[in-house]
């Protein structure tokens, strides 16, 4: 537990809300603030935080990624915080009687988290993103929630301020709070949805990018959190008009813990997968068909010579740049010959290198450890390594290894 000492003029209030009458103040005494379903949402603050650290290493080259990585980033530290003033169970009395301009001041995070979901994902798959004037529209509740806030409570005197959350009672307000909170819940999921139906619209097309598979887990995790948000708010809308107990408490407690558990897997794949080395190039929405390219063979010639021959992809650090600077050429002239000639990235073109010689190893040195393989390969990430070989061959390197095995024996 976390314990946070309140100041003297302050302790008379916090034992008139906590219901508390021989409370003491300074160093030796203490009030416990947090318990553990709020050490969760402070957890969740933090694995939000790092996961925008991580995403911002993401070699993309789009103007506006790093826009979008900060604000969904953000807006769900927001969220969190929000829900750790509003339903803390000692932080939100102390709030009330010392910060209550606080309250409320965190909502914009479940306003905003979705359209920049939605922008992030776009911004990953189409790789000729831009930012239309017509997604302003999914800010504009964002804006008009925030102008009601702002005039109806934030702009109020202090005094008034505690007043109004100390009176305050979940089953005693309006029905059309309860509205307007399942309306953002909606609203939130139709984003998400729509960001969902995106990637699958584009899923053979992002399934050649082999960092797909945790934007596909991204998108998965933010369904899930907006469809239990829906749940929450109709469960809370039912109980205040039906006086029916329902169990938003549970339901509710699963969501921050879903939050927290994603975030932290997010980022423990992203780090392990070594993404944060890689370049991320997103896809065409359209693919340009029969349009003609032609390619220099002096520099198809030089290309097979350096990774065909000389076998330069068995190089795990081999990149762009330092294979242009073997052939005497700009990186740009060597990804548009690439792109050109072979239809396919830098990337894609080096793996499936790096997998056609770890396939050979795998049947010709039948001892050789598979991790051994990988590395003898050009690969440096387990988990890259076996996505790759999983998606082109349908099996894992061992399975493969051993269907070969059965069909020589």
């Amino acid at each position: 537990m976390a314990d946070f000492c309140l100041p003297k003029k302050n302790q008379e209030n916090v034992n008139k809300v906590l219901g508390t009458s021989n409370f003491q103040g300074g160093f030796g005494m203490s009030l416990v603030l947090f318990n553990g379903h709020d050490l969760i949402l402070l957890a969740t603050v933090l694995v939000a935080l790092f996961f925008m650290v991580q995403l911002l290493q993401l070699k993309h080259k789009h103007k506006y990624f790093p826009v979008f990585v900060v604000g969904f980033c953000i807006s769900s530290v927001a969220i969190p915080l929000d829900l750790l003033i509003n339903f803390g169970a000692i932080f939100h009395a102390w709030i009330v009687t010392t910060r209550p301009e606080l309250v409320y001041l965190f909502e914009f995070g479940a306003w905003l988290q979705a359209p920049f979901v939605f922008l992030l994902v776009a911004s990953l798959v189409d790789k000729e993103f831009k930012f239309k004037r017509v997604y302003w529209l999914m800010f504009l509740p964002f804006f008009l929630h925030s102008s009601h806030q702002v005039i109806l409570y934030h702009s109020l005197p202090m005094a008034v301020k505690r007043d109004i959350q100390q009176s305050h009672d979940l089953m005693n307000l309006s029905v059309s709070l309860f509205f307007v909170q399942l309306s953002r819940e909606i609203f939130r999921l139709c984003l998400i949805s729509a960001a969902v139906l995106l990637l699958l619209k584009y899923r053979r097309l992002i399934k050649q990018k082999l960092e797909a598979w945790w934007l596909e887990l991204f998108c998965a995790f933010q369904f899930l959190y907006v469809l239990l948000g829906v749940l929450v708010s109709t469960l809370l809308l039912l109980q205040s008009q039906f006086d029916i107990r329902m169990p938003v408490a549970f339901f509710g407690l699963s969501q921050n813990y879903l939050a927290f558990f994603c975030f932290s897997g997010l980022c423990f794949l992203l780090y392990r997968a070594g993404l944060r080395q890689q370049d991320y190039c997103a896809i065409r929405m359209y693919e340009e068909k029969d349009v003609p390219c032609s390619v220099n063979p002096t520099y198809l010639s030089l290309l097979e010579e350096f990774v065909g021959v000389q076998r330069q992809y068995t190089n795990p650090s081999l990149s762009l740049e330092s294979l242009a600077e073997t052939m005497g050429i700009s990186p740009r002239t060597l990804s548009s010959v690439i792109n050109g000639h072979f239809k396919c990235s830098f990337v894609e073109y080096i793996n499936q290198y790096r997998l056609d010689e770890a396939k050979r190893l795998l049947i010709e040195e039948k001892k050789k450890p598979v991790l051994d393989i990988m590395y003898a390969s050009g690969f440096n990430s387990k988990a890259t390594f076996n996505a790759l070989f999983k998606r082109v061959e349908g099996m894992t390197p061992s399975q493969y290894r051993k269907l070969q095995n059965q069909q020589a024996a």
